[in-house]
């Protein structure tokens, strides 16, 4: 089975040691062959399974991974840990495809979009299918499991909303869209990746602030990409739509500055959320390993390309 090209772009990860390199490919490989072994257990056949199977293990795998590393950082055996990846990574693909419906993209994960492959109609069926095997597997953890990725999944719909209905929006704006659409799913994924070691209620709130912080970043990084980036890395279109909000832009017009000073400033909040999220890190009570793979992880995406 290989790793996604998108992944070790991610990464970059001939700049980590032997040892940390080793259980970052081998997580990788257990979530690629733990998607494809839940894909199969539903009845799915035909040009559905194809739709629902379009994408998945093609993109960066951030969100399984954030989860593996801190549920087994806590000392979660391996298949509940697994289970709850997938469920992630199933309900991050299935926003994808509605949100490509949406902004009317063509590409995703280096590929044909899911709509633009097999239609609108089947795209929405290959969503919500992808929506309730995420539910499905989740209901086999916990019921406080699957409310509180439920919970994830109705901040991303507001995050949408609050993108559809607000074309021209200032930075404070910007701020609360990014915290419904991204920082809230990484804010919950942490939480519940805790949740599934059975750690306490205070000690998921910090393990919740480390996630938003860890997603502000990854979503302003996004932002400085869809300007500076390479297509035929990114896999997706840059520049695709000017309309929607970016951090860079909006940089731009508040501040009447050019292209280059916006970038300047974005990297440098891009540095500060980073700086936060390892501060944070620090107090988790997670294994060194998951520790230090996940500050690994933090400061690659200073600079990750895709």
């Amino acid at each position: 089975m290989q790793i996604p090209e998108p992944f070790r772009r991610l990464l970059n990860l001939e700049n980590i040691s032997d040892k940390y390199r080793n259980t970052i490919i081998n997580y990788i490989l257990e979530i690629l062959s733990a998607l494809n072994f839940h894909l199969n257990k539903f009845p799915l056949d035909g040009i559905l399974k194809s739709a629902v199977s379009h994408l998945i293990g093609k993109g960066k795998l951030i969100r399984p991974l954030l989860s593996l590393l801190i549920s087994r950082g806590l000392g979660v055996e391996n298949e509940r840990s697994l289970r709850l990846a997938v469920a992630i990574e199933f309900g991050h693909t299935a926003s994808l495809i509605h949100d490509d419906i949406i902004d009317r993209s063509d590409f995703r994960r280096g590929t044909v979009s899911v709509h633009k492959q097999y239609g609108e109609e089947l795209a929405i069926l290959a969503g919500d299918a992808l929506i309730l095997m995420s539910n499905y597997i989740a209901s086999e953890l916990s019921g406080e499991i699957i409310r509180e990725i439920l919970h994830a999944g109705i901040k991303m719909c507001m995050g949408e909303s609050l993108e559809l209905e607000n074309q021209s929006i200032n930075i404070d704006d910007y701020l609360d869209i990014v915290y419904f659409k991204t920082a809230s799913y990484f804010e919950h994924i942490a939480r519940v990746s805790a949740m599934l070691a059975g750690i306490d209620r205070k000690s998921l709130q910090i393990f919740g602030e480390f996630g938003k912080e860890l997603g502000y970043a990854f979503q302003f990084r996004d932002d400085v990409l869809d300007i500076i980036g390479d297509k035929s890395i990114l896999g997706k279109p840059v520049n695709h739509d000017v309309n929607k909000p970016n951090l860079v832009r909006i940089l731009c017009k508040e501040n009447n500055i050019n292209i280059d000073e916006a970038l300047k400033i974005a990297n440098q909040m891009i540095s500060q959320k980073i700086d936060n999220a390892i501060k944070i890190l620090e107090q988790l009570p997670l294994n060194n390993e998951a520790k230090n793979i996940l500050k690994y992880l933090l400061i690659s995406l200073k600079s990750r390309e895709i």
